[in-house]
């Protein structure tokens, strides 16, 4: 009895250490390839190209902070919707997915999954000027749609089995595209996560939240359920960045801000801040106008768009300053301070004059200003792909009008896949060139400022 007992922990002992070398000889095996495989989605929370054509987002972000910490590579393939991303991810096309995915049922039963590393709700919602429920049971009253093969889906569908009479279409498009939908009046409510609300909502302020559809989930990455060792690597990683703050620190660059979204509308607040701020500022947009020939009141609607003249705002993507300088922009125009009015402002006119001759050999004024600044917001790349897509549609490529009306197919999951640069909010930059021509506006009337 003894000998067996001894027998039977000897082998326990033994299957334990295995398992603990295969973590390490997993790791190893990466480590000879040099890179892991990361499969996401385009779109702002996970995987896009900013306006310096710099591959970024949340979930992007921290598995490349996952790989460099291994001594690894990272490599990404995108794939089109969450179906594609576990196809691909049975396959053997991929190592994990990363792309805002909760736990669902047949998720749980399918893969394993790393522990949560941050929380998510789904939300109702819908146009605040527009037809909004009271509760669950006004649903089916509505056009409410949700996106086909989603998480939101299959809650629908579980929900529907205590609430009789649960009504609602499924669409094979982005929930950004549905937001967009909602935005617009094309439909009347959706279902959305709250971290994709919280970036879109910057650029769509119609949107509200009529109420939660589901609690909070856990966020999670997926792999192929024999995968136990990377289940068990990502664990312990994600446990150790808990600890040391860097995932706090990531989620909150992307998520944890609050936005006055009205002020983007609000005349009243745009008057106050011309007496307020605009006034300290006037000498360097002047000069700024000056050393680039550029209209200073067109600087200034740029800057009270991208920072309501604040020296210290800040984006969810760390964007900063009266212009909102990327990093890169900053280094490549010289700026050492992006929070100085100065050294920002005249940086931020240097680089719309290098945007717009970028383009003066397609485009031409009035068109090229516009050109420049959808630019300025979403990148030069995302514009370089509207302009091509509009040739393939034998439209002229030198007008805003058409390069306008395309824009939004930068969301459109069979357009952006066939594009250089991919995804990208295409509605951001279309708000955002006729925002800055409405302040632009109201400053030219002003007899005197």
């Amino acid at each position: 009895m003894y000998f067996k007992l001894l027998l039977i922990v000897s082998i326990l002992v033994s299957i334990g250490c295995e398992r603990f070398q295969s973590e390490a000889s997993y790791l190893e095996k990466l480590k000879k390839r040099g890179f892991v495989i990361f499969i996401t989605k385009n779109s702002l929370s996970t995987y896009y190209s900013d306006k310096d054509n710099e591959w970024i987002g949340y979930e992007y972000e921290l598995a490349k902070m996952f790989a460099k910490d291994q001594g690894l590579q990272i490599r990404v393939m995108t794939a089109k919707t969450s179906r594609k991303a576990f196809e691909y991810l049975d396959q053997g096309i991929g190592d994990f997915i990363g792309a805002g995915l909760t736990l669902t049922n047949e998720r749980e039963k399918k893969y394993r999954f790393a522990k949560t590393f941050y929380r998510t709700q789904q939300q109702v919602v819908c146009n605040r000027f527009g037809k909004k429920p009271k509760d669950r049971n006004d649903l089916s009253k509505l056009n409410f749609v949700v996106g086909m093969d989603t998480s939101y889906a299959t809650y629908l569908k579980d929900l529907s089995t205590v609430l009789k009479g649960l009504k609602w279409k499924e669409e094979n498009i982005s929930t950004e595209e549905l937001l967009a939908k909602v935005n617009n009046k094309k439909i009347d409510c959706t279902v959305s996560d709250s971290h994709t609300l919280s970036l879109q909502q910057r650029m769509m302020p119609d949107l509200q939240i009529a109420f939660a559809l589901s609690p909070e989930e856990g966020v999670h990455w997926f792999v192929k359920k024999d995968n136990y060792q990377l289940e068990r690597i990502f664990n312990k990683w994600i446990g150790k960045k808990q600890k040391d703050g860097s995932l706090q620190d990531l989620t909150a660059k992307y998520f944890g801000f609050i936005a006055p979204e009205f002020d983007y509308y609000d005349v009243k607040v745009f008057e106050d801040r011309i007496k307020n701020r605009l006034l300290k500022w006037k000498p360097i947009f002047l000069k700024a106008a000056k050393i680039t020939g550029l209209d200073w009141k067109l600087l200034a609607a740029i800057s009270y768009q991208e920072s309501h003249w604040d020296k210290e705002a800040v984006s969810p993507t760390g964007v900063k300053g009266p212009m909102m300088l990327t990093k890169v922009t900053a280094e490549r125009m010289g700026v050492k301070d992006r929070t100085d009015p100065y050294e920002s402002i005249i940086a931020g006119a240097k680089y719309l004059l290098w945007l717009k001759n970028r383009f003066k050999d397609q485009v031409a004024e009035p068109d090229l200003t516009w050109v420049a600044l959808a630019a300025y917001n979403v990148g030069h790349g995302h514009v370089d792909d509207i302009m091509t897509l509009a040739k393939t549609r034998n439209l002229p490529d030198n007008k805003w009008v058409h390069i306008k009306a395309l824009l939004p197919l930068l969301s459109r999951v069979d357009i952006y896949s066939t594009l250089k640069y991919g995804y990208a909010n295409g509605s951001e930059p279309q708000l955002y060139v006729s925002r800055i021509r409405n302040f632009h506006k109201i400053l030219n009337l002003k007899k005197k400022i």
